[in-house]
């Protein structure tokens, strides 16, 4: 999936800002390159990943109680 210029980049050694940034861009263009059903998969993927959070931080707070 992805290109030797897109590899290097990753692992190309920066300040934590700029690898931030250039992630934020990779992940750009990664969903760019996604076709409407495959970006509404994956936006619901986030959704679900989210709500397993949440919910995990709920039940830990309801067993330290």
């Amino acid at each position: 999936m992805l290109n030797t210029t897109q590899v290097e980049e990753l692992n190309s050694p920066q300040s934590e800002e700029q690898s931030i940034s250039n992630h934020a861009l990779f992940v750009a263009r990664m969903y760019d390159s996604l076709t409407d059903e495959q970006r509404q998969r994956f936006l619901e993927s986030i959704r679900e990943e989210e709500q397993k959070d949440t919910d995990r931080h709920l039940s830990g707070k309801s067993k330290a109680s």
